[in-house]
């Protein structure tokens, strides 16, 4: 029973694999809109009814592509950090969101994640989706320093999240910059999606943030401590 029963979960892993590679390649091609289930079942090699029992529809096929990416994208984006040097944890907010803007530069993933995501799930379930995932994982060291640097959590919260979000927006309407464009980095190349979105919001972020930080440290009272929130509510 016990051979069965891991046979049986190995034909599922089997069968999941090859959807996976079969929906890439299809969407990839053809877009999301152009490519039904019974395509990507044939491109599988396998039985619509298989797709059916992996995923309840189409939607929920490409809710899993999109949080495969997601994972990839937080794997990245760990990998950047730790060989960033990052001293302090606003240096790996830094580098956090600066690998996220940067990874949106893949053609393959800002057509998924900025183009087809929102309009496929519908907005609060791509929102959610990020939040479980690599934005999520940037929002919640922005709270976290926020709070140490005496902010209103859930406002900044909102506005710098709002940045990240206004950034991938802009990746995703001018996501190739006109060859004829006189701007040129050092090396002579047209500039990157990093250099013309990604680092400006970086930069603004994590200026607020130290601004706040070192405004709020010399603000405190004879002893040490944190003053009561009325007497720095003009920090906030």
């Amino acid at each position: 029973m016990e051979s069965q029963r891991r046979t049986q979960e190995e034909r599922s892993t089997a069968t999941r694999d090859a959807l996976t590679l079969a929906r890439h390649r299809l969407w990839r091609l053809r877009g999301y809109a152009e490519v039904g289930t019974p395509e990507i079942a044939k491109e599988a090699d396998t039985t619509r009814g298989a797709v059916y029992h992996q995923f309840t529809d189409k939607a929920a096929l490409f809710r899993d592509v999109v949080e495969t990416v997601e994972q990839d994208a937080m794997a990245q984006i760990a990998s950047v950090v730790a060989s960033s040097g990052a001293k302090t944890p606003v240096d790996a907010i830094r580098a956090k969101v600066d690998a996220w803007l940067e990874g949106l530069a893949d053609p393959q993933v800002r057509q998924l994640i900025l183009l087809y995501a929102p309009s496929v799930l519908g907005w609060a379930a791509f929102r959610d989706v990020a939040q479980h995932y690599s934005l999520g994982m940037t929002e919640q060291q922005l709270l976290s320093e926020a709070s140490r640097a005496r902010q209103l959590a859930q406002p900044l919260d909102h506005v710098l999240i709002g940045k990240l979000y206004e950034s991938a927006m802009a990746i995703r309407r001018h996501h190739r910059l006109p060859e004829a464009s006189p701007a040129r980095n050092q090396t002579g190349a047209a500039p990157t999606h990093r250099e013309h979105v990604a680092r400006p919001s970086c930069e603004a972020l994590t200026r607020h943030i130290r601004h706040r930080s070192t405004r709020t440290r010399s603000h405190r009272g004879k002893r040490g401590e944190l003053l009561p929130r009325a007497a720095t509510s003009s920090l906030l």
